[in-house]
């Protein structure tokens, strides 16, 4: 079942990269009579309704000729990678520029300490006895 699952994805991903690749016809069907539009990948042969018997018109009688009721526009669509990829790298190079200050403030930070830990100059004896106790609030009198 895995395998079925992958070998339909990877068909579908295949679709998406020929079709964002080569770009996409769409045709706009649009009816005059009753004002619907629909998009289709395909064209149709007409939109609109199909008469079931033809009138006998006499061999001297004037004619009117009808008006087109359907109205096709194509359009072709095709994406513009040079731009995303523009976009892209603007936003990736930001990010990167970001987490780089971020970590040279970090390690700024973690300097700043170890050098006042190192620079600690106090060279009296370790507090002992009496003072030790008082310090801690132990003395006991």
């Amino acid at each position: 079942m895995k395998a079925v699952r992958s070998r339909i994805f990877a068909f579908l991903m295949l679709g998406v990269i020929i079709t964002l690749n080569t770009g996409m016809g769409f045709v706009e069907h649009t009816c005059l009579m009753s004002g619907k539009k629909s998009l289709s990948a395909h064209s149709q042969k007409s939109c609109c309704s199909k008469k079931s018997t033809q009138a006998v018109i006499p061999a001297g009688a004037a004619t009117v000729k009808a008006d087109n009721c359907c109205e096709v526009n194509t359009h072709y669509i095709q994406v513009d990678f040079v731009s995303i990829q523009e976009k892209l790298s603007k936003v990736f190079s930001s990010f990167c520029f970001f987490v780089a200050e971020k970590l040279v403030n970090v390690f700024n930070l973690l300097i700043e300490k170890s050098e006042t830990a190192c620079s600690y100059t106090n060279s009296s004896p370790p507090v002992a006895g009496r003072t030790l106790l008082t310090k801690h609030c132990t003395l006991v009198v």
